[in-house]
């Protein structure tokens, strides 16, 4: 169990663990209540529904994995920090969609995500081309409103050196401000001492990489200014005491198996970097629409009312009608029981785990819905609210759009908010706004399925519970034309961030004891 920070508990570790504690009460999204006012501004300067385009390595492409197979899946992780993000905080563009005809580095991928594993700052090849040239070529033709720049653990890796890597990185940023941009860039990761990736060398005065990577967030946290902005997420990963007290590895709360790519809850530490900031840029919005009455769902009872749905092998209780809960493998039970709190009807599922990991499924009844009345072509997205309580079990809990075939195979979209073999998704409790993917309906799909994959560890105590409530499955724009139209630059470049007077820290005094650094404070 994760505690609160005490006042005794000043190391860089009570910062995390205050991170992963805080929890998330309905509208704080995910930030101690004072935080979401940390950078006030007028709602005037603030960018409404602007595209946030995200530009690395494998760590920003991995966030979207896309799984190519017969049945053409795409399969989304909680590595990347803007997953958590963006359902803590629904209020800008960050479509991104499956593209099976792109193979373009491996990716598979269009839209905001403009991750490449592996990738540099420069060019090493047909397949890393590095993000200086993709930005030219490839995304700053997009015209994004907001850049998060997460790039440099290559470089460091291939032994560049730190003066090189900074060249480099102002390059970057001067030209995607260039354009009009604002970008936000975050200080580099730890490499842990195990792992495929790792540096496992003993101290860090045996391999220069730890030097290299220090000298350059220490460069990088000196950029703030104007519409440069820094998330230092290294902050809140990082144990200083590793190494002999020179730091350099993860915290072992958050630390991954492979060393490099973010796990679920070093993503939802990084979130925390990036929420106040992106809270100050872009207007407090909901994108994808909150009210399932209005025209155009395409779930018959997206509001969850009634009782009369059904309640299948593992499970007991009532479910809205139109909706069935079933338990797919494991031995936990799960209470399924509707409420109304605030004239909003929520399905709740109050789990009791068992001995072994389980799996339940709540999805629409009956499962499919034919596309009748969906053209060919048409974009579908499936979301809804959900509110999460904190248990240290959670392996999954993730909306899913599955488009059934006509020769009987499937092609699933899936949600965010899943983990891998090993993880666990972080123990804090949320609300938010999870969604799938944006996706095309093809010649050959017949229907459609709404679900929410949800998994629990067995052997872990106490009773979890979810809630979810408007849930929509509604067409969309097409995405490629937001991300591929060309818009003109006017305004963009006076367009300067809010920043805030207020120095006073918004949050427990005892991080400041920590070496806590302001991720928005003035340029050094």
């Amino acid at each position: 169990m994760i505690d609160r920070v005490s006042p005794a508990d000043t190391t860089r570790r009570a910062l995390m663990r205050y991170a992963l504690a805080a929890g998330v009460a309905a509208g704080t999204a995910g930030l101690p209540s004072a935080s979401a006012a940390r950078f006030p501004a007028a709602d005037g300067r603030r960018l409404v529904r602007p595209k946030v385009a995200r530009l690395g390595d494998s760590i920003t492409q991995f966030a979207e994995s896309a799984r190519i197979s017969g049945t053409a899946v795409l399969h989304r992780r909680t590595r990347g920090a803007m997953t958590w993000v963006k359902t803590l905080f629904p209020a800008y563009n960050d479509d991104t969609w499956h593209h099976p005809e792109d193979t373009r580095h491996r990716r598979f991928l269009r839209g905001s995500n403009n991750g490449v594993a592996g990738d540099h700052l420069t060019y090493l090849g047909p397949e890393n081309p590095g993000t200086l040239r993709r930005w030219a070529e490839e995304v700053a033709p997009m015209r994004p409103d907001v850049v998060l720049l997460s790039v440099g653990t290559n470089d460091i890796n291939s032994y560049l050196p730190a003066t090189a890597i900074q060249r480099d990185l102002r390059r970057q940023i001067g030209e995607i401000t260039g354009t009009g941009a604002i970008v936000i860039v975050t200080t580099i990761r730890p490499r842990g001492a195990v792992g495929r990736s790792a540096w496992a060398a003993p101290d860090q005065a045996s391999d220069v990489r730890y030097a290299t990577r220090r000298a350059v967030n220490d460069w990088i946290r000196s950029l703030q200014s104007g519409r440069v902005l820094v998330a230092d997420v290294n902050a809140y990963l990082e144990d200083p005491r590793s190494r002999g007290g020179a730091g350099g590895d993860w915290l072992p709360e958050v630390a991954p198996p492979d060393g490099v790519h973010p796990g679920p809850p070093a993503a939802w530490a990084e979130a925390q970097a990036l929420l106040p900031i992106l809270r100050t840029l872009i207007r407090d919005d909901n994108v994808y629409g909150e009210d399932p009455a209005e025209a155009g769902n395409l779930l018959p009872n997206g509001a969850f009312v009634g009782t009369s749905g059904l309640v299948g092998w593992g499970a007991r209780g009532h479910c809205a009608t139109g909706w069935a809960i079933s338990r797919q493998s494991g031995d936990a039970w799960v209470e399924a029981y509707t409420v109304v709190e605030d004239g909003v009807t929520k399905q709740v599922l109050e789990i009791t785990p068992g001995y072994h990991d389980t799996t339940f499924v709540l999805r629409t009844e009956p499962r499919l819905l034919p596309l009748t009345d969906v053209e060919v072509g048409e974009w579908l997205r499936f979301h809804l609210a959900q509110e999460v309580s904190a248990h240290a079990g959670w392996l999954a809990y993730s909306p899913r759009l599955l488009l059934a075939r006509q020769d009987r195979t499937w092609s699933m979209i899936a949600g965010a908010l899943e983990t891998a073999s090993g993880e666990r998704l972080p123990e804090v409790a949320w609300s938010g706004w999870p969604a799938t993917h944006p996706v095309r309906r093809a010649p050959e799909d017949a229907a459609v399925a709404c679900s929410v994959l949800i998994k629990v560890a067995g052997g872990v105590p106490g009773r979890p519970v979810l809630r979810f409530s408007r849930a929509q499955l509604r067409r969309v724009p097409d995405p490629r034309v937001a991300w591929h139209a060309v818009t003109p630059d006017t305004n963009r470049h006076g367009l300067v961030p809010p920043v805030s007077t207020d120095l006073a820290d918004p949050v427990p005094a005892e991080r400041l004891d920590a070496g806590y650094r302001l991720s928005r404070r003035d340029a050094q």
